[in-house]
Parts: C-alpha cells; sequence; structure tokens
C-alpha cells in the first residue's frame, strides 16, 4: 500500500464524513455535538491534504501544521462526545493539551525519526480520552461501544507504527522496508477506525432522536407528564401490574375548570393545569406512575400502595392545593380537585379495567355530591350500575385491552 493512494482514500473519507455531519447538523440543530464532529471531519481534510503536500509546502507546514490540524480533529471527537452526554465540553483539557502538543511537535521538529513518535502519542491521547469516557456511561447503547471500540482500534494502529519508530531510533531495527509497511499498515487501521467510530457516533445520534421521538409520542407537552398512550402502551406490557401487596389508582379531576378559562382565559387554564401537574409529581413516589389522560383530567397509578396509603396520598394533594395557590398575574387561585380512587388487590378484585371503572365511579360520586374531596370505590362487583363512566377511562381500558 502506497501513500499516496492512502492519502486519495483519507481524502475522499474525510470528504464524505464532512457531508454526512453537517447534514446531521443543518437538520437536528437540538444534537449540538453534530456540529463538533462535522468541524473534526473538517480539520482532518485540511491536515491530510498539508500532510499530502509535505514535499511541496515544506516538513514544517505540511508536518507539524497538518498534524496540529489533525490533533484539533481529535480533540474536536473528545469535546462532541461530551456535549453530546451533556457534560461540560472539557476545555481545561482540551487547550492546554494542544498547546503541549504543539510545543512537543515543534521540539521534535528537527529529528526526523523522533517526531514521529510524538505525533503518533499526541494524536492517540484525545482517542484514548474520548474512549474511556463513553465507556464510562453506564446507560446501554450499541452506537457508544462501536465508537468506542473504533477508538481503540485506531489507538492499536497507531502504536504499531510508534513502536517501529522508537525501534528504528533506538537502532533496534533500521531497515526501511519493514519500516514503510509498518507506516501505510497503520495509517490503513486509522482509516478504517475513523470509519467505525462515526459510524458508532452516527448510531448514538439515531439513537438519541429516536428517543426524543418517543418521548414526544409518549409526553403531554403541556404539564409534562406521561400521557393516555403511554398508560395504554404500561397496561398492555403489564408494567402497570400490581406488587403482591395490593396497588391503588386515583382518578383526578380539576374542580370548575370551565369557569378558570371563562374567567381568566385559556393561557390561565393551562397554567393551573402545569400547577396541578406539578403538585402531583412532586406528591408522588419514585415508582408512582402521574398522567394526563384528557383535558383537565389526571390518573395516579401506585404499584406499590395499599387503600389506606392512597387515602393518605389523596389527602395530601388535596392539602397541598389548597395551601399552594396559582399565582396568575398576581391574583391568587385556589385550585381544588376530586379524586375517586380504589385499590387493586392481585387474586381479590378483577383486572385493571374493573379497578379503574371503580375509582372513576367514585369520581363520579365526588363530583356530584360536592368537589373537593375524595372516595374510595367499592370492589368490582359491588359498584352501583346505574352510574355513568367517563368516557376517556373507559376509552384506556379498550385500548388496553
Amino acid at each position: 500500500m502506497d501513500f499516496t493512494t492512502l492519502y486519495i482514500v483519507a481524502f475522499f473519507d474525510s470528504i464524505a464524513l464532512c457531508v454526512i455531519w453537517g447534514i446531521l447538523a443543518l437538520n437536528y440543530r437540538e444534537i449540538m455535538a453534530a456540529w463538533h464532529w462535522f468541524l473534526s471531519s473538517a480539520l482532518w481534510l485540511l491536515g491530510g491534504l498539508l500532510l499530502a503536500s509535505q514535499r511541496q509546502t515544506g516538513l514544517f507546514v505540511g508536518g507539524v501544521s497538518g498534524n496540529a490540524l489533525m490533533l484539533a480533529g481529535f480533540l474536536q471527537i473528545y469535546i462532541g462526545v461530551r456535549v453530546f452526554y451533556r457534560c461540560d465540553p472539557g476545555y481545561r483539557f482540551v487547550v492546554p493539551f494542544f498547546l503541549f502538543s504543539v510545543a512537543a511537535m515543534l521540539a521534535s521538529f528537527d529529528s526526523w525519526a523522533g517526531r514521529n513518535p510524538v505525533y503518533l502519542a499526541t494524536l492517540a491521547v484525545p482517542l484514548f480520552a474520548t474512549a474511556r469516557f463513553l465507556l464510562q456511561r453506564n446507560q446501554f447503547s450499541p452506537g457508544r461501544l462501536i465508537a468506542a471500540g473504533g477508538l481503540i482500534f485506531g489507538i492499536f494502529a497507531m502504536m504499531g507504527w510508534f513502536v517501529m519508530n522508537v525501534l528504528y531510533i533506538t537502532n533496534v531495527y533500521t531497515g526501511l522496508d519493514w519500516y514503510r509497511l509498518i507506516a501505510s499498515t497503520s495509517l490503513a487501521g486509522q482509516l478504517f477506525a475513523a470509519l467505525v467510530w462515526n459510524f458508532g457516533l452516527i448510531v448514538m445520534a439515531v439513537d438519541r432522536l429516536r428517543g426524543e421521538v418517543a418521548k414526544l409520542a409518549n409526553e403531554d407537552a403541556l404539564t409534562g407528564l406521561v400521557n393516555r398512550r403511554y398508560v395504554v402502551d404500561r397496561l398492555k406490557s403489564g408494567d402497570l401490574a400490581p406488587s403482591p401487596a395490593g396497588a391503588s389508582v386515583l382518578m383526578i379531576d380539576v374542580d370548575h375548570f370551565k369557569r378558570i378559562n371563562d374567567a381568566y382565559g385559556h393561557a390561565a387554564g393551562d397554567a393551573c393545569l402545569g400547577h396541578i401537574g406539578n403538585i402531583l409529581k412532586n406528591c408522588a413516589g419514585p415508582n408512582d406512575v402521574v398522567a394526563r389522560i384528557a383535558g383537565d383530567e389526571f390518573a395516579l397509578f401506585l404499584p406499590e400502595s395499599s387503600r389506606a396509603k392512597a387515602e393518605a396520598l389523596a389527602r395530601v394533594l388535596i392539602d397541598c392545593l389548597s395551601h399552594n395557590a396559582l399565582i396568575w398575574r398576581g391574583e391568587r387561585l385556589f385550585l381544588s380537585v376530586s379524586i375517586g380512587l380504589s385499590e387493586w388487590v392481585p387474586n381479590r378484585n378483577g383486572d385493571v379495567m374493573e379497578v379503574l371503572e371503580s375509582a372513576d365511579e367514585a369520581l363520579f360520586k365526588v363530583k356530584r355530591d360536592g368537589r373537593g374531596t375524595y372516595l374510595t370505590g367499592d370492589l368490582p362487583g359491588s359498584a352501583s350500575p346505574n352510574v355513568k363512566l367517563i368516557n376517556p377511562v373507559r376509552e384506556i381500558h379498550q385500548q388496553a385491552v
């Protein structure tokens, strides 16, 4: 493998990566890391052109400047990965290391055999730092593992040439045939590694976008709570099944919500829903599921709470709302809710559909008899057949069954 061919391959690879990351950065601006990875590819392109033109531009411009740009490109990979995981960019490491590395390149410039190990060592450090950072992430991600694997392979490819240069400097091996073979093989390995880790980064970006889409599909934009679709999916999968000790369901409806909209406008109504959603989230436990299932209707699933705990939580919710007014344009709006709850005990009181119907029936009775309080529904089978169920809840039942 001759270097001219490898430089041509590197040139077209860099252009392809510039195009890919440029398109991703322009079309998915929320992935800020894509801009760093685009800049990385652009720096590799410029650095590769300078390295390929050393005979015309001279060793100082072509060698030191080219490798400095390559190093800057590797550091942009490191910065981009940190930004992707919403960490600080790491400039406290990047800037001093870059300046130190350029100084080391200049210091070793006069030694033909000595400058190559310096170049390789400085280029390998950001690859190692990036791979280490990726492997320290806890969440499973195929893209993360692919990228880390590519980076580690790139380090090994560099180290082969590094060892050959050390052997040459120490006069252990002074032949040029193996030196050139190892050098070209190392460069080919680095090109392959770059494609692998960039593929891994692309997979990471795609997974992030898929996660954002899934979040939008299952999250209520106004309150930040999960929506009806999420509840239906969890019921279908059995994730909302009760614990052996039992579970409870609270159906919650905002009292006189239409009056708020009529008196203060829909913006105030939206603020009320957000205010109630925040209180529900703050009062719920870590394993509880809070959902907005319709306009002013919420549901609270307590997979590990008995009837007594659910009733205690209902009292806490009502008390929190009575003591935490919504401030709307300087005016204090005290809100109240009606709550119907039902206990779900495995092998005792039916399936989730019956439990939800029982909680919904209790909610209906509360709203009929005065609002602003809670009521525990009868066990399935003993409820009055004359009570009309609220449609949104029935829709959840029908979709989940």
